[in-house]
């Protein structure tokens, strides 16, 4: 018998956890509640920069094109919609499932 409700807890924890330790590589600070804010705007910060490196990338590219992209950066979800105007989308699927690359810390 039991739950699922204590491997819920558990995940948690470890998110809770990786996001205190990101803050944790920048101050000596142990109280909990400031690392986990801290490491959520560095995790915003982090987000920023890169949809401001996809969307400048996007500009070198024939027939790209991000739609949606009317607000100021800081004001966004890192989420886009890109439309390659040669590519249909399943081929665009295919061709990131090739040569995306998965980063961790």
């Amino acid at each position: 018998m039991g739950s699922t409700v204590p491997a819920h807890f558990a995940g948690f924890t470890k998110i809770t956890d990786y996001i205190c330790k990101i803050e944790s590589i920048y101050t000596n600070s142990m109280d909990r509640r400031r690392l986990i804010e801290e490491g959520m705007r560095r995790i915003r910060i982090k987000e920023q920069a890169l949809l401001q490196r996809i969307i400048s990338g996007l500009q070198e590219i024939e027939g790209a094109k991000a739609h949606f992209n009317e607000q100021p950066i800081k004001q966004k979800d890192p989420i886009l919609a890109i439309i390659f105007g040669n590519v249909d989308c399943q081929r665009a699927v295919s061709e990131y499932g090739k040569r995306a690359r998965h980063i961790s810390i």
